[in-house]
C-alpha cells in the first residue's frame, strides 16, 4: 500500500486503526467533473459512431440486397413496434412465399402426378 500521496495538497481522509473510512468521511469531496460521463456512455459513442460509418450502411445495404428477407427478420422486425410485429412478419412471410412461387414456376410444366 502506498503510504505517500499522490497529490500532496490533498488531505488523507480519516481512517480508523483498521483503514475504514471513518463516518462522514469523502474519499472526493468535490465529486465527478461534470461531462466526465462514464463507461457506459463511451461504449455508447463506439457503438453509434460504428453505426454512424459509411462503411457499416454500405455492409448492411449490401446485404439487405443480397438476402432480403433474411435482413428484414433480422434488422427491421426487432425495430418495429411491438404491436406491428406480427403482422411484419407475416407480410415477410407471405413475401417469401411469392418469391418461392415465382422461382418455382418456370420449372413447373402443369402436370400433376396423381
Amino acid at each position: 500500500m502506498r503510504t505517500t500521496l499522490v497529490n500532496p495538497q490533498q488531505e488523507q481522509a480519516p481512517r480508523d486503526k483498521a483503514g475504514r473510512l471513518l463516518p462522514g468521511s469523502r474519499l472526493n469531496p468535490a465529486g465527478r467533473p461534470a461531462g466526465s460521463g462514464g463507461g457506459f456512455r463511451a461504449a455508447l459513442q463506439i457503438v453509434a459512431d460504428i453505426a454512424n460509418s459509411e462503411q457499416f450502411r454500405a455492409a448492411l445495404r449490401r446485404e439487405a440486397e443480397k438476402h432480403p428477407f433474411k435482413y428484414a427478420r433480422a434488422v427491421l422486425v426487432p425495430l418495429a413496434p411491438a404491436k406491428q410485429r406480427k403482422a411484419l412478419r407475416e407480410q415477410i412471410r407471405a413475401a417469401e412465399q411469392a418469391a418461392f412461387d415465382k422461382a418455382q414456376s418456370p420449372f413447373f410444366n402443369g402436370l400433376k402426378t396423381q
